[in-house]
């Protein structure tokens, strides 16, 4: 009796272990021309590899198209975006346009040249793009990564798929606060979910303070009016944080933090204040040993 239930434990534990190995990995490549992945993707939870070969930095965004919408016009909302963002414009109608065509499954909101990043969502069968809402950075004549090459459309194929694994950590979007977790974060590798539960779109930006800075120095530069002066108060990190979720939706993202403090944000702009969501209460600080 005891070998056989040694056994059954040893046979318990490889299913469990295939099963934990089974989840489909996705590999995004930005290229100078744009992505390079798959036509088609299996549903459940997929893990999307993100790196950037030789494309300019910028974001990069899962979008699930509604059925009968066509792609060319989530383009043109994309590009839209990105361009009124460059240029400081107001973005609110052409942000409801585009949410209304589609929902938002997250992403990475910063992939810098030879850099790397790592999320995972829950895929339904249907039409999904992958693009951004960045520019090539030219502050004379801005031009939309969309409309360069960035924006792919691919497939998720039905079928049983993969099942999510347990995050370390929870963090939970609302309209208009950041639940961090309860728990001391801990320096290393880890695997994040984010979830929205608010009734607007909601991303989580983080940034690690450099030595130097304080939270009351962040605080003072996000009440100041205009656009920030000085020295960066944040070091440069890419692959932290999630891009936007639409209401109901979450996602995970692996990161890797060393100890320090971290400023984590919404900046989607409110449609009745048009007030960016930090600014309504969708900032926090917390601290990582």
């Amino acid at each position: 009796m005891k070998h056989t239930r040694v056994s059954l434990l040893a046979v318990t534990l490889g299913l469990c272990s295939a099963a934990a190995q089974s989840v489909p990995s996705v590999n995004v490549t930005a290229t100078a021309s744009g992505y390079q992945m798959p036509a088609t993707v299996p549903a459940g939870y997929v893990e999307f590899n993100l790196s950037n070969a030789s494309a300019p930095s910028g974001d990069i965004v899962v979008f699930k198209l509604n059925a009968g919408t066509d792609p060319m016009g989530v383009k043109k909302g994309f590009a839209a975006l990105a361009v009124g963002l460059a240029m400081g414009q107001d973005t609110i109608d052409v942000e409801k346009q585009l949410f209304s065509s589609g929902q938002l499954y997250g992403g990475t909101l910063s992939i810098a040249p030879k850099s790397s990043a790592r999320v995972g969502m829950n895929l339904e069968p249907g039409t999904y793009v992958l693009s951004n809402a960045a520019t090539n950075d030219d502050p004379k004549s801005p031009k939309a990564l969309a409309d360069m090459g960035f924006f792919q459309t691919f497939t998720v194929t039905a079928g049983k798929g993969a099942a999510a694994p347990k995050a370390d950590y929870t963090v939970q979007l609302a309209d208009f606060a950041v639940s961090l977790p309860p728990t001391q974060v801990t320096a290393g590798t880890h695997t994040w979910e984010v979830v929205n539960q608010g009734r607007q779109t909601h991303f989580m930006a983080m940034s690690k303070l450099k030595p130097s800075v304080t939270p009351e120095d962040v605080m003072k530069m996000m009440a100041s009016e205009g656009p920030p002066t000085g020295p960066d108060p944040m070091e440069n990190i890419p692959g932290l944080g999630m891009n936007a979720l639409s209401p109901g939706r979450s996602a995970t993202v692996t990161m890797t933090l060393t100890p320090g403090t971290y400023f984590t944000a919404c900046f989607v702009a409110d449609p009745v204040t048009h007030k960016p969501h930090a600014m309504l209460g969708m900032m926090r600080f917390m601290t990582v040993k």
